[in-house]
């Protein structure tokens, strides 16, 4: 079990989670891998390995990833660039700018943050539980939820969801938020 739970296995998972939603509304996201990089560097900056900073660093790096999506939706939904080209050049983007801006590591998480990864409960690691929850999470919005039933009908037919009067959109923007 031990070998199975990685780190990178939890943000994988992660990853995995936010992407099922967009293929679900049809589109495909390219630009996570920047934008984690980004995230993970502007949360550890922030932090710079104080205990009192780290709900600003997790802040921070939701704030990228949720401004990175609106700029992902948009293009997608509004230029109708398709998601493949969209994502992708966000992402070549961000991979420029990372290039020019940061070399190396730049900041510290503090070794409480770092313990989410390491602490268990039982057998499973506190990091693959709290990927479980949020799976379960999704899964629940996808299936009680007015936005989860407007991600099925965009990715079944964007111009029959339009007509029929979904907000296409800012369904658009959510998945890729």
């Amino acid at each position: 079990v031990g070998t199975l739970f990685t780190d990178s296995f939890h943000f994988l998972g992660l990853f995995a989670i936010g992407q099922t939603v967009v293929i679900l509304a049809g589109g495909l996201d390219l630009s996570v891998s920047f934008v984690a990089s980004l995230a993970s560097l502007v949360a550890a900056g922030t932090m710079a390995d104080r205990v009192t900073s780290i709900p600003a660093g997790v802040l921070f790096a939701l704030a990228v990833g949720v401004g990175v999506g609106i700029v992902n939706g948009l293009i997608v939904s509004r230029l109708r660039v398709p998601p493949f080209m969209a994502t992708l050049g966000v992402g070549l983007i961000l991979s420029g700018y990372l290039a020019t801006n940061y070399n190396g590591s730049f900041g510290n998480t503090p070794y409480e943050f770092r313990l989410i990864g390491a602490t268990r409960i039982g057998p499973l690691p506190v990091s693959t539980l709290i990927m479980i929850a949020l799976a379960l999470l999704v899964l629940l919005m996808l299936r009680r939820t007015r936005f989860g039933l407007h991600v099925y009908a965009v990715g079944g037919d964007l111009g029959v969801a339009r007509l029929s009067g979904i907000r296409t959109t800012r369904t658009l923007v959510g998945v890729y938020i």
